[in-house]
């Protein structure tokens, strides 16, 4: 005969939640305690500093901002320029350090054709790592170190490839005489 009830009934595992701990647990996992995002003159300060200050001052800043240096003060707010600075920075690293290990990845594959070892890729991911700067915290700074990272790159191809495609046309002139394509596409600065 069949049953009333289609389901096996469950185990008792021997513990009760109530509904408080369920809140509770479910407030601290999807409503985390943000820090607030502050902007300070000393912190816009540091940020100028970084981009025109002397040669010595924004060393000893990209130093104060590396991960192993990074003071353990603990503040109630999050600095937006500081932010910014590091987006920058960490920008400016991250793209330094893909250009170099695509290099070094081009060395290492040619050494081991002709049957060297080398371990420039290793050498290169572990400075990386040792000396990698601090991350921003805010989506402004994150999104400003995509930006960075990725439109700087792309903006110099841009400007190579026109460059380039106006010395093409210059060559074309030269090789077919033209004087009309020679104004248009080398001597006129407005395109």
């Amino acid at each position: 005969m069949a049953s009333d009830n289609p389901f096996k009934p469950k185990k008792d595992l021997g513990y009760k939640v109530d509904q408080d701990t369920i809140n509770a647990i479910l407030e601290k996992k999807f409503k985390p305690k943000a820090k607030p995002v502050k902007f300070t003159w000393q912190g816009a300060r540091n940020f100028l500093t970084t981009l025109t200050g002397p040669t010595t001052m924004k060393l000893d800043r990209i130093r104060d901002l590396t991960e192993r240096n990074v003071k353990a003060e603990d503040k109630d707010y999050i600095d937006f320029f500081e932010d910014l600075e590091k987006a920058g920075l960490s920008a400016a690293d991250k793209l330094g350090y893909a250009l170099t290990d695509l290099a070094t990845a081009g060395i290492d594959l040619g050494a081991k054709a002709i049957g060297k070892e080398t371990r420039l890729n290793e050498r290169i991911r572990d400075v990386y790592e040792e000396n990698k700067m601090a991350e921003p915290e805010t989506l402004t700074g994150k999104v400003t170190e995509v930006l960075l990272q990725y439109g700087v790159p792309s903006k110099s191809s841009n400007s190579w490839n026109s460059w380039n495609n106006r010395f093409e046309h210059c060559i074309q002139v030269w090789l077919y005489g033209n004087s009309f394509w020679y104004y248009r596409f080398c001597c006129d600065r407005t395109r």
